[in-house]
Parts: structure tokens; C-alpha cells; sequence
């Protein structure tokens, strides 16, 4: 296994790499290996449990290429679409949430 900028990663007892320990206390945005594509599921799911995101990508018949992310959480989703909007569309938004009352006026 080929392990790319994440340095030393944990192992158990029988040398097995530990994903969860490795999620919970080494993991970085951008660190990147090849495992076999066997392990992706393990991996991403470790990886989200851990608040990661671990995308996958082919690269041989029997192995992949995991790239550790940040979660998109809604609040992001939110965030990166109204980045989008132009002043006008978002005074109108935030008009439109003082009128609910979700948010105060601007002063």
C-alpha cells in the first residue's frame, strides 16, 4: 500500500491499517492512498463516521485511489450556493427572511 502525505498511519496487531484510529486522530484534508478496491466501503465509512469524506478513484482492475476530503454538510451546500447569488438576489432572500422572521433588519 502506498501511503501519500499522511506520514505514518496506525496498525493493529496482525498489521492491518486502523481506519477508524487513523480517521479520529491522523486523518488531513488531501491525504491520499491506493488500497484494494475491496476496502472503499470500509474506508468511506470510517472516513464519514469520523466527519471525512473519502472519494475514490480507479485505478487498476484491483485497486483504488482514496482521497481524504471535508464533508459537505448542508450547512456548506448552503453556503456555497448562495456564494453564487448576486447582492441583489441575496437582499432580496434576506428581505424576504425578515418578512418570516427568521433573520433581523439590517441596520
Amino acid at each position: 500500500m502506498i501511503i501519500v502525505n499522511s506520514g505514518k498511519v496506525p496498525v493493529t496487531s496482525d498489521g492491518r491499517v486502523n481506519w477508524k484510529e487513523y480517521f479520529v486522530s491522523h486523518a488531513k484534508v488531501g491525504d491520499e492512498f491506493i488500497v484494494p478496491k475491496t476496502m472503499r466501503s470500509g474506508i468511506q465509512r470510517q472516513a464519514q463516521d469520523c466527519g471525512f469524506c473519502a472519494q475514490s478513484n480507479t485505478v487498476d482492475e484491483l485497486s483504488i485511489r482514496i482521497t481524504v476530503l471535508e464533508r459537505k454538510t448542508v450547512t456548506r451546500k448552503i453556503i456555497s450556493a448562495l456564494s453564487t447569488l448576486t447582492e441583489r438576489q441575496l437582499v432580496q432572500i434576506h428581505a424576504g427572511c425578515v418578512q418570516a422572521k427568521i433573520l433581523p433588519p439590517l441596520y
